[in-house]
């Protein structure tokens, strides 16, 4: 079963796939929003592309669990593209993902330039393992 995962933000929204099994996560793009065009719309190549059966969506918490504005503000934009683009939608915990895909950037040598580019893509692929991971290991029990 494949997957699409988003790392949606104000202006861009990072993009990973996972490969046809659903154990890898792969990065895929980052797309930057443009004002007046709809999220689905900007998604659709990408979901024509890869043909998920599911959509994982990160969820921005708070740093004590509890959902603020911005972590609203997504579910309600990824409930309505989950259902205009008929894919089931699974939200995942994205704290920390930010940091852990910089960490990892790092430690691979890219400039701080070159991570800035890439970041929103890291993290989207740091949210889909950690989702992939977790279902996996569900499974096997």
């Amino acid at each position: 079963m494949r997957y699409v995962c988003l790392d949606v933000g104000e202006r861009r929204v990072g993009v990973a796939v996972s490969d046809p099994g659903g154990r890898v996560a792969v990065p895929v793009e980052v797309l930057v929003r443009e004002r007046g065009v709809p999220l689905a719309d900007a998604v659709q190549p990408i979901l024509d592309e890869h043909r998920p059966c599911e959509m994982v969506v990160g969820l921005p918490l708070r740093t004590d669990g509890s959902a603020g504005p911005e972590a609203e503000a997504v579910r309600g934009e990824a409930v309505e593209l989950a259902a205009e683009l008929d894919v089931a939608l699974h939200f995942w915990d994205e704290r920390f993902t930010t940091r852990i895909a910089t960490d990892a950037a790092a430690r691979m040598g890219a400039s701080s330039r070159r991570r800035r580019g890439n970041i929103d893509h890291m993290a989207a692929t740091v949210i889909l393992q950690s989702f992939l991971d977790r279902s996996n290991a569900e499974a096997a029990e």
